[in-house]
């Protein structure tokens, strides 16, 4: 099936940005970023109705709100640098939606109760994340992603293009979301592009960082990826299978799953690594790397 909105037009970049969660409950919602829509940049929740085989609108979120019927009637902060719905992530209980061009690129992340948009009407965030220690041009909110109550953000310009990940745990007893913690290795290279924090993912007891313009083994650009404990301590940077090439920007995209191997019954953590300039297929055709962890 071929989802789309209603009200996109030209350059909107509708599906810049995806996360889908299958609730506890069984319902099946997916949020799509749309980061040039109207401008500033806009996401849209989506249902999946299994009766019918088709998705179904929800609500759209601009900066400052959300609505079942589009557009929002409390403040305007909109701003034409926002790219608001850059990055997107679902959870059971939460839609968190980055805008990190906001306040001269300092950035910031919107965090919405899911149970709250899907009974319709108009509502504000719940929260709206910002660093403890913000700067401008940091771009807090390059990249997300949330597992339960624990939320990561990326800040690729942070620390003078080298690039800074914020960790963030909710906890409704101290007032909501937490920021528990900041990464920043010393070793990873500054980009103009930024680079630590282009890419995170997470998974049950890791943390992995996508650095895509970091530089090793005497080359620039390879890239290389960083995988932390729940505890934000290293636990291994991993920089290929020693076949990289300059340019190949491995730690481009990632992503990470934990699961029981049905023969072995271990436990066993995947992590996806993308390098989307490699050339085995031809000049930037790209590749995918699988690491593989077994707990037992």
């Amino acid at each position: 099936e071929k989802c789309g909105s209603s009200d996109t037009v030209a350059n909107d970049q509708y599906g810049n940005a995806l996360g889908i969660i299958t609730r506890t409950n069984s319902d099946v919602y997916a949020i799509v970023g749309a980061k040039y829509h109207s401008v500033t940049g806009s996401a849209y929740l989506l249902s999946y109705d299994g009766k019918t085989r088709q998705w179904e609108h929800v609500a759209e979120f601009i900066p400052g709100g959300a609505s079942a019927n589009g557009g929002f009637d409390g403040e305007d902060i909109t701003s034409s640098y926002d790219q608001f719905g850059y990055s997107v992530v679902i959870s059971d209980d939460w839609v968190a939606i980055s805008a990190p061009f906001d306040t001269a690129s300092t950035g910031k992340v919107s965090m919405y109760w899911l149970d709250s948009v899907t009974k319709g009407g108009q509502l504000e965030p719940a929260i709206e994340l910002v660093a403890n220690d913000k700067q401008y041009s940091a771009r807090f909110g390059s990249s997300l992603a949330m597992d339960g109550d624990t939320l990561v953000v990326g800040a690729v310009k942070d620390r003078s293009n080298l690039g800074s990940v914020y960790i963030y745990k909710y906890d409704g007893n101290a007032g909501g979301w937490m920021e528990m913690g900041k990464i920043g290795p010393d070793d990873v290279a500054s980009d103009s592009q930024g680079n630590f924090g282009h890419s995170v993912a997470i998974a049950p007891g890791i943390i992995a960082v996508g650095a895509p313009y970091d530089g090793t083994n005497g080359r620039r650009r390879n890239g290389s990826v960083y995988i932390y404990s729940d505890t934000y301590q290293l636990l291994q940077k991993i920089e290929g299978n020693n076949d990289l090439l300059g340019g190949d920007q491995f730690g481009g995209s990632l992503a990470a799953e934990t699961s029981v191997n049905p023969t072995t019954f271990f436990l066993e953590t995947r992590i996806a690594v993308g390098a989307r300039l490699r050339d085995d297929k031809g000049m930037d055709s790209g590749s995918v790397y699988i690491y593989v962890k077994r707990d037992g």
